[in-house]
């Protein structure tokens, strides 16, 4: 999900020095942020009348269908994207009016969208040069008008975007002469955030995603996405990257409201959030252990789902859910599906991993325990979690699975600030035989947040470095933002 929701902003609004926005522009990209998709593209329809021979009412319909083809995968979006974005890139190459800061923003726009559109069918190489040819706008808008903040938004994303790329496109880059910085990409999206005209709420909603999934500072992720939701609360994007922040942050019943209004909201354009507002809903329902509210969610996804993400991944929860309440008709109807997800996602390559493995040993009283005991601490019932950590370790001691066990109490223990009693726990804990991609970065974390609080940094920064070196496989989205908190924070990393 953190792919699709940074592509549909993307490249979200261009921008006027304010002198000279025209009113059909600024009213229509105020629907746009609102997913007033009709009213939107009705008063851009009303400025191409006006300007036949200038990019910008063009350039804005195509990315209201972008939006929905991203949103729903419907071809036909595809194509009348593809009409309008064609037309506003032929109206560039014919000449920028006046070489002004705005028309070279619209002109990076441009360039920007079409590279979004190469990189979602692979088109890797046309995608980079098409994002060079937007850096080079951009950059001259800038040059053109200092105080105009709105294109640093673009050269924010990008900076972002192509820091994430692995080393096999390293030439790629060197051959268009790019380059990047998370940095420099954060820095770029306060500027547009803080002084921009129309990108204001999307450099928010970006800024909250970095927050969230890169910097591990969830208060500030929250903040930024307050701030957006304020302006634009009907747009359920960022209503979703609400209840995103909200289940990292434990706080469920709050999650479970602002999903529950996204998928009661009107409007079709966004079906596949709607569908993967089912989806976290079954996700906070099996944190909570309650299995047969969960299936229902998942079936909900399934009904309504879009694409195959997170197909195998649901599958994977619903095959464990039914073994939990006894039904195991079910339990194989499911297990048997978990390779029915994109394999391309770590999620639902581990579900087909893990439940190629569960199908072909079956499942015990042990691994449902320590699945159990992972819900109390990913829900935050860390009474209750405690509680049945203890049980389960005195009745079963010496029982295959508690190590893990163990372990997930030593991360309530941690969460509870009882860092002492976590250690000793620690201290004693086998090798493990369930679920290492999660288990083995958890117990680390908990390793350096103990020995940090009694202070013990050394022993800290030991723990740290083999986080740092340990393979999080499928379970990097969940873990990297954690480590990076502690690296930023505790160990002078940038």
């Amino acid at each position: 999900m953190r792919r699709i929701l940074i592509l549909f902003f993307l490249f979200v609004s261009a921008l006027y020095s304010q002198p000279k926005i025209d009113s059909l522009i600024i009213k229509g990209v105020k629907f746009t942020d609102n997913l007033e998709f009709g009213k939107a593209e009705l008063l851009f329809n009303e400025f191409i009348a006006k300007n036949k021979n200038l990019p910008d009412g063009y350039y804005f319909i195509s990315q209201i269908y972008f939006w929905k083809f991203l949103a729903n995968r419907d071809s036909a979006d595809y194509l009348i994207y593809s009409r309008f974005v064609n037309i506003a890139d032929s109206l560039v190459e014919r000449g920028i009016p006046g070489n002004s800061a705005w028309e070279n923003f619209v002109a990076g726009s441009i360039h920007a969208t079409k590279a979004a559109a190469f990189s979602t069918y692979g088109k890797n190489m046309k995608a980079f040069f098409e994002t060079k040819k937007a850096v080079t706008y951009f950059n001259e808008a800038i040059e053109l008008d200092s105080n105009f903040a709105d294109p640093y938004y673009g050269l924010g994303i990008f900076n972002y975007a192509l820091s994430f790329l692995p080393p096999i496109f390293k030439v790629a880059l060197d051959i268009t002469g790019l380059s990047h910085s998370k940095q420099k990409a954060i820095s770029f999206l306060k500027k547009s955030f803080g002084k921009g005209i129309v990108t204001k709420d999307e450099s928010g909603f970006n800024l909250s995603k970095i927050y969230a999934e890169y910097l591990g500072e969830l208060d500030s992720a929250e903040y930024y996405i307050n701030i957006v939701l304020h302006k634009d609360s009907d747009n359920i994007l960022f209503s979703y990257q609400k209840a995103l922040i909200k289940v990292q942050k434990k706080e469920l019943s709050s999650a479970e409201e602002i999903l529950k209004n996204i998928i009661k909201s009107p409007g079709n354009n966004f079906e596949q959030t709607k569908a993967l507002s089912y989806f976290l809903l079954g996700e906070i329902y099996f944190f909570r252990n309650n299995f047969n509210k969960a299936i229902t969610y998942y079936d909900k996804f399934f009904e309504t789902a879009k694409t195959i993400d997170y197909v195998g991944f649901a599958s994977l929860r619903v095959a464990l859910a039914a073994k939990f309440i006894g039904a195991d008709s079910l339990f194989y109807e499911n297990i048997t599906t978990t390779d029915f997800g994109n394999g391309k996602i770590p999620e639902d390559k581990f579900a087909k991993s893990f439940g190629a493995k569960l199908l072909k040993k079956g499942i015990n009283e042990g691994t449902l325990n320590v699945v159990k005991a992972l819900n109390y601490f990913e829900s935050g019932e860390y009474s209750n979690g405690l509680d049945f950590c203890d049980s389960i370790i005195e009745r079963t001691k010496g029982q295959k699975y508690l190590p893990e066990i163990k372990i997930i109490k030593a991360a309530i223990l941690t969460e509870q600030k009882k860092f002492t009693a976590s250690i000793e726990i620690l201290k004693s804990v086998k090798p493990l035989n369930l679920l290492r991609e999660i288990l083995t970065p958890l117990k680390l974390i908990s390793l350096v947040r103990d020995y940090l609080f009694i202070g013990k940094t050394n022993l800290a920064r030991k723990y740290f470095l083999k986080l740092k070196n340990t393979d999080l496989k499928n379970f990097k989205n969940k873990f990297e933002a954690k480590i990076n908190y502690l690296g930023r924070h505790y160990f002078s990393e940038e």
